[in-house]
């Protein structure tokens, strides 16, 4: 089963499959939210819009820090990651388009 904490909307002909939706998430209709996903606290999925298995997604953009400045002492090394409006191999992406709120994000365990 999935999780859906407090707020959560889920709209018609939707498919979530052993997902987490945080608090506030919206779910539209045609939408499918794939097993393993994590939705953090105010991300909308797009109408139609499929988010992949184990995927994680967040409503605000992240710091990161380039791995050959991993360890330098300066702010030189944090970037932020723009965003696009496709799928792809980048650390965010937009999914706007499709009226949705949130970027992609990988963690530090993942390639």
């Amino acid at each position: 089963g999935s999780y859906l904490w407090d707020q959560v909307v889920v709209e018609d002909n939707t498919t979530i499959r052993e997902a987490i939706l945080c608090a506030g998430t919206r779910v539209m209709e045609g939408a499918i939210v794939e097993k393993g996903c994590i939705l953090t606290e105010g991300v909308i999925v797009g109408q139609k819009f499929h988010v992949p298995a184990f995927s994680r997604m967040t409503k605000t953009r992240i710091k990161v820090k380039r791995e050959e400045d991993a360890f330098s002492e300066s702010d030189s090394g944090e970037e932020m990651i723009a965003a696009s409006p496709e799928l792809s191999s980048s650390v965010f992406e937009n999914m706007s388009a499709l009226g949705g709120i949130g970027f992609f994000f990988r963690g530090s365990d993942e390639e």
